[in-house]
């Protein structure tokens, strides 16, 4: 499929977590443990082989995770520094705050991949950011996001799935 061959094509090959149970990190005695087979995305990605469970899958990716943050990261986030700055320095503040919360990233990824990584993330959030300025629609930003999310995980993370 097209994500696939895209990210093939900018030189990120799969990153598999199909065999991890859960994922978990942790600062001295405080833990925190996340089961993948227990997280709804990850359910419905293991379902994405057939055409019905693919199609749940980039829904659950639009409506969760891409309106979810966008209503908070450009919807809120980014307003709010607007009212403070240009909307350029929204923008670009807005994308990099957003590349550094994705630092949670480096848990499952060597270092080097995880920075590529965040730099991949901090760049579609000021396209994003500028998106959400020039059309004023979030849906048209959720709906890259949640697709933009999807490829990653079902092309990246979860390869030997489907």
């Amino acid at each position: 499929m097209l994500g696939g061959k895209a990210l093939q094509v900018s030189g990120l090959v799969s990153h598999s977590l199909v065999n991890s149970q859960n994922i978990e990190f942790g600062i001295g005695a405080f833990k925190i443990e996340f089961s993948l087979a227990k997280e709804l995305g990850y359910q419905l990605l293991t379902m994405s082989n057939s055409f019905k469970g693919l199609i749940l899958y980039f829904l659950f990716s639009i409506v969760v995770i891409g309106l979810g943050e966008e209503i908070f990261w450009r919807g809120f986030i980014q307003r709010k520094i607007a009212n403070r700055v240009t909307k350029t320095a929204a923008i670009a503040t807005t994308a990099i705050l957003f590349a550094l919360i994705h630092s949670y990233i480096f848990i499952v990824l060597p270092i080097n991949r995880g920075i590529i990584f965040l730099v991949f993330i901090g760049s579609a959030g000021a396209i994003w950011g500028y998106l959400y300025e020039r059309i004023d629609n979030i849906w048209s930003v959720a709906i890259s996001h949640g697709i933009s999310s999807a490829i990653f995980w079902k092309y990246y993370f979860f390869t030997a799935l489907t």
